[in-house]
């Protein structure tokens, strides 16, 4: 009887420490911070304006990133910017922009993979990308708002994640800054 009451309770210990286990396997080894500002806080309409996003390694631990952090398209991973108007008259157009990458046959190994096409960010360090705004939304005076996305979208991603001892150091999803607001007054710009 002693015996038996012995493997109950071992049988529940086993139970019980798989899911705690799960859980902490699940969670991700680093810290990112997204942040995007204009090169500027007033503009004249039709002026050009630069936009400056930026991924810090924000935690205690190196992460891997893709090498492609610049314009994020389909399977590329980038950053994006999604601008919003405040105030003012709507442009009233319609803006739509796509790109895409194709899942080609990858002979590579996973670890071939993450030393060929990811970058390991230590501690504190900086990736950016500095772009001239190209949309449509900006036409008119007003207020506006800009948030930057940076999607850890790369087709290899998942390839990478696949070896045990770098899972957790693999950025994934898609991360957001806080918005950032700037301005567009009445006027002409310099040459228009």
């Amino acid at each position: 009887m002693k015996g038996t009451c012995n493997t109950i309770l071992l049988t529940i210990s086993i139970l019980l420490l798989p899911q705690s286990a799960f859980e902490t396997s699940l969670t991700a080894n680093w810290i990112m911070q997204v942040d995007v500002k204009t090169d500027k806080d007033s503009y004249v309409a039709g002026e050009p304006i630069y936009f400056t996003a930026t991924l810090t390694n924000a935690g205690n631990s190196a992460a891997y990133i893709a090498k492609r952090f610049f314009e994020r398209e389909g399977g590329i991973a980038g950053f994006g910017v999604t601008v919003e108007q405040l105030t003012g008259k709507k442009s009233g157009m319609g803006c739509a922009a796509a790109g895409d990458r194709f899942d080609l046959h990858e002979s590579r190994s996973p670890k071939q993979i993450l030393q060929e096409d990811f970058l390991r960010l230590p501690p504190g360090a900086i990736v950016g990308y500095q772009f001239r705004y190209k949309g449509c939304v900006v036409a008119h005076p007003g207020k506006y708002q800009v948030v930057a996305t940076y999607c850890a979208c790369d087709l290899n991603t998942g390839r990478v994640r696949s070896i045990d001892e770098y899972a957790n150091q693999i950025v994934t999803g898609e991360l957001h800054s806080k918005p950032w607001a700037f301005s567009v007054r009445r006027g002409t710009s310099e040459g228009g």
